[in-house]
């Protein structure tokens, strides 16, 4: 007699084939989720179910440093990101100060046929001499052009690339390479540019990378929303992290219900020093961090899921 068992692939498997794609690609929609967070966070739960089923990474981090709003982790290192600026990793070589040239800071070329020769007259005597542009009343000089969209005038409130208006300087996602992890820091009165930045940067962001979004002001209901958003609002090949270092252990907890898939920070030893003669358990140990997750329903995994 033959018997026949029931082919049943894995949860976390299926999970996976699912479609990718952000679940909110419009920014007032994530916004007005901030007024019903317990649908905002069964939302992100079930969105984030679609690519990592229950898993959470339990993922270790290196205490934060840097004080601006947003840090990139590039394996060991740290980069301040919230400079437009941004100065390229060590595997960039940065290049020297190039040496003066012609121009208003270096040496006149003497072979320039317009510059004056030496002993010549003066340059008020040149400017009054130039034929092309003889000065005097009768030769009205035109008014400064009213800026205009760009690097130097205001933002085209039409171009959806456009930043939000107000947005504090976070980095574009072309700074970011995979495998990345960016810490954004947000303010309260920030949410609304957060969430047009998410909306903006979904598309642009590379592959494997992670945001841990957080906020320095208590309340909880902000931070959660934060990382709701995030889950979201960004595709599932980029992970959503919760920094138990900075939001605390127990919020941080919390937050795995709102869509976040890896709860990341310091690590430290199993034990402390002795209380009493006892050795108290760490909060934050991989084992106790691991045990917060499952008491949150969900599957704890210390090594870097398959990609």
């Amino acid at each position: 007699m033959t018997s026949h068992a029931t082919d049943t692939a894995p949860l976390a498997s299926a999970a996976r084939t699912a479609p990718l794609a952000p679940a909110i690609t419009d920014a007032a929609e994530l916004l007005a989720l901030f007024r019903e967070p317990a649908d905002a966070g069964r939302r992100a739960s079930a969105h984030r179910t679609r690519g990592f089923a229950n898993d959470i990474w339990v993922r270790p981090a290196p205490p934060r440093t840097l004080e601006s709003r947003a840090v990139i982790l590039r394996g060991p290192l740290a980069f301040d990101a919230s400079d437009p600026t941004h100065p390229p990793g060590p595997e960039v070589p940065v290049p020297p100060d190039m040496p003066p040239g012609p121009g208003p800071d270096g040496p006149a070329d003497p072979t320039d046929p317009t510059l004056p020769h030496p002993g010549g007259p003066e340059p008020a005597a040149l400017l009054a001499s130039d034929p092309t542009h003889p000065p005097g009343p009768e030769v009205p000089v035109p008014p400064d052009m009213p800026p205009g969209p760009g690097p130097d005038g205001p933002v085209d409130p039409t171009d959806p690339a456009a930043p939000h208006p107000g947005a504090p300087g976070w980095p574009e996602p072309t700074a970011l390479q995979p495998g990345d992890r960016l810490l954004l820091r947000v303010a309260p009165d920030e949410l609304p540019a957060y969430c047009a930045w998410l909306v903006a940067a979904a598309p642009r962001l590379p592959p494997h990378t992670s945001l841990a979004p957080w906020c320095p002001t208590p309340g909880g209901l902000l931070r959660l929303h934060l990382i709701a958003a995030a889950r979201l609002a960004l595709p599932l090949t980029t992970r959503v992290e919760v920094r138990h270092d900075l939001i605390g252990i127990r919020l941080a907890q919390v937050a795995l219900g709102f869509g976040a898939d890896t709860l990341a920070g310091p690590q430290d030893n199993s034990r402390h020093l002795p209380l009493a003669a006892v050795p108290r358990p760490s909060e934050t140990s991989q084992a106790a961090l691991c045990e917060l997750v499952r008491q949150a329903g969900l599957d704890a995994v210390t090594q870097e899921p398959p990609r």
